[in-house]
Order: structure tokens, then C-alpha cells, then sequence
């Protein structure tokens, strides 16, 4: 993947961020709102980035498993422009039972997004092209489901335990991502 690691993947700015923005290693993580790896993963890189201060978390946008995963990516990044992506990344994730439409609008409005602003952005064009990109690379690079990490150039597929062999070899030295 050496060559494949582009300003696409690193430096887009529509992929919201989540920890140190300055940080010196970068991880992204490609994920679904519907994908039940996806749901246990979350609190395990909460408590990452809580613990390395210097992780910086870039966020795909990968929804791949049904149009409510489409709705709930697109409210999400609507999130992000209003500067609530991380508290709304967080309820998502926190949320019991099947995701549907109500509930992902439930959670925007507990993060502090009015429904109707948000219904009105979510045909952007800016938020559809963000999610084309966003499959598009991932296509491109072999992600074939979720979560998926690019760590360094390595992508590590599936859930899995953030001190575990499958995930830390890859982190780069400081400064080097």
C-alpha cells in the first residue's frame, strides 16, 4: 500500500478528526454506524486516544451496510460541520438496538443539531461527494469491510484489541506519519 497512503486518506478536510490534530501518528479508520465491530471498537479508541496524546484519528465516513448506515454517515458529517462530530461519533455508538433513521436524528438533536437544519443539509452536495471519496478509497486500497485501519501503510482489518500484536507493530515512530 506504500504508494496508496495520499492526502486523500491523511488530509482530507471533510474526514473529521478525532484526537491530537497535530498529532504524531495518524490512524484512520474506516467504519460503518450498523457494523457491530465498528460498536465495539469505538470505546477501545476513546480509551486510546484518551491515553496517547499524541494520536491523531482520521475518520472515514465507510457506509456499507444499508441506506440507515448512509443516513446516520451523512447526519454525522453534517455533525462535524457544526463542531459536534465527537459527541455524535460517541452516541451512535453508544445506542441500543437497530439504527434507524429517528434514532440518528435522536442523537443529533442530543448533541445540540436541530432536525430541521439538519434534514436541510443533508443533500449537500459536499456531504455526498465526501462519501463517494470515501468508498471510492477504500475500493481502491482493499478495505473490504469494517472497521478497517490504515496504520502507517498497513491496513488492519476487523476489531481488535488496541494492545494487540495486530495494531501496534504498525504505528510508525514519532513524527514520521
Amino acid at each position: 500500500m506504500g504508494g496508496l497512503v495520499t492526502d486523500d486518506l491523511l488530509y482530507d478536510v471533510g474526514s473529521p478528526e478525532l484526537g491530537n490534530r497535530n498529532g504524531d501518528v495518524t490512524m484512520v479508520e474506516f467504519f460503518d454506524y450498523r457494523c457491530p465491530y465498528c460498536k465495539v471498537m469505538a470505546p477501545r479508541l476513546a480509551a486510546l486516544i484518551g491515553k496517547d496524546r499524541g494520536l491523531r484519528l482520521v475518520m472515514k465516513e465507510y457506509p456499507i451496510l444499508s441506506r440507515e448506515s448512509i443516513f446516520a454517515a451523512k447526519v454525522a458529517l453534517v455533525a462535524a460541520r457544526h463542531g459536534a462530530y465527537a459527541e455524535f461519533h460517541a452516541a451512535m455508538f453508544a445506542l441500543s438496538g437497530p439504527l434507524d433513521d429517528q434514532k440518528t436524528l435522536r442523537v443529533a438533536k442530543t448533541v445540540g443539531l436541530q432536525a430541521n437544519k439538519v434534514r436541510a443539509e443533508l443533500g449537500d452536495m459536499e456531504i455526498a461527494a465526501e462519501i463517494r471519496r470515501n468508498l471510492a478509497l477504500g475500493q481502491l486500497i482493499g478495505v473490504t469491510g469494517t472497521p478497517a485501519f490504515i496504520v502507517g501503510h498497513n491496513i488492519v482489518p476487523g476489531a481488535v484489541s488496541i494492545v494487540s500484536a495486530a495494531l501496534w507493530p504498525f504505528f510508525p515512530e514519532p513524527g514520521r506519519m
